[in-house]
C-alpha cells in the first residue's frame, strides 16, 4: 500500500458536537471493517478487523503539529484534534501512542469509530486515552446491520453491542475515557430495540436527537424497512 501521497491532517472542519474539529487521518482509504452503504469515502477495498500499524505515532505528531502551526498562523483554530479517518480509526494499532504524543499540545482529542472493534480489550484500552469517543451504532437488528453496514465476515453483532456496552458502563463509572464520558452519539433503532438502547448503552440525548433521521436515510438507501418510534429525544 502506498502512503507517500497520504494526508494525515486536515481541517479544520466546523462541527456542532467538536466545534472547530482539526481532522487526524490515521488510516488510508479504505481500511475498514465495515463496508456501509452510505459511506462518503468510497467503496471499501480492505475488509479488516485486525489492529496493526499504519503510521507511527510520530509521524501523526508532526503532521497535526505542522497543520495546526499552519492554520494558528491564518487566524484559526482548533477546539478538538478528532482522529476521522478514510477507514476505521480502531483498526490503528498504535493509536493509543498517537493519542499520548497530541496530548502534549493542549487540544481535547476524539475518536470517531463504527464501534465494531470495541469487543477486544485492546482497543478499550487505547481509546480510553482520548477525551472523547464518539461511537456510531446504526442498528441494532441483524438483518439491518448487514444490510447498512456490510460488516466484515467474522464480526457478530451481539458481541459488538456488548463490547460497546461494556465501554459505555466503564465511561460511566469514570474508567474509560477518564476525562469524559464516552458519546454513543449515533445510536438509531428499530422500535423493538429502542429501549435497549436508551437504558443499556447509555446514548447521549443531543446525539440521539440529530441522528435517528440520518440512521433513517441510511436504512432506507439499502432497501430496509425500519419503524422507528415517534418520541421527543
Amino acid at each position: 500500500m502506498d502512503l507517500s501521497e497520504h494526508r494525515i491532517a486536515f481541517g479544520p472542519i466546523p462541527s456542532r458536537r467538536l466545534g472547530r474539529s482539526l481532522g487526524v487521518n490515521n488510516i488510508p482509504a479504505k481500511v475498514c471493517s465495515y463496508a456501509c452503504r452510505y459511506c462518503q469515502v468510497g467503496t471499501t477495498t480492505e475488509h479488516s478487523v485486525e489492529p496493526r500499524a499504519f503510521f507511527d505515532s510520530g509521524q501523526i505528531r508532526a503532521a497535526v503539529v505542522a497543520h495546526l502551526g499552519r492554520i494558528r498562523a491564518a487566524g484559526q483554530d482548533a477546539d478538538h484534534l478528532s482522529f476521522v479517518p478514510d477507514g476505521e480509526p480502531t483498526l490503528d494499532s498504535g493509536l493509543g501512542e498517537s493519542i499520548a504524543a497530541l496530548r502534549e499540545l493542549g487540544v481535547p482529542i476524539a475518536v470517531i469509530t463504527n464501534g465494531s472493534l470495541l469487543w477486544r480489550e485492546d482497543v478499550r484500552a487505547r481509546l480510553s486515552a482520548a477525551d472523547l469517543v464518539s461511537v456510531k451504532v446504526d442498528s441494532v437488528c441483524e438483518d439491518v446491520w448487514r444490510r447498512v453496514n456490510g460488516p466484515h465476515r467474522d464480526l457478530d453483532l451481539k458481541v459488538i453491542l456488548q463490547g460497546v456496552r461494556e465501554f459505555a458502563t466503564a465511561a460511566a463509572r469514570g474508567r474509560s475515557p477518564p476525562r469524559s464520558p464516552a458519546c454513543c452519539s449515533r445510536c438509531s433503532w428499530a422500535t423493538d430495540s429502542w429501549g435497549y438502547c436508551c437504558s443499556d448503552l447509555r446514548p447521549t440525548r443531543e446525539g440521539l436527537r440529530r441522528h435517528v433521521i440520518s440512521s433513517m436515510i441510511s436504512a432506507y438507501i439499502a432497501g430496509c424497512v425500519v419503524a422507528y418510534p415517534s418520541c421527543d429525544v
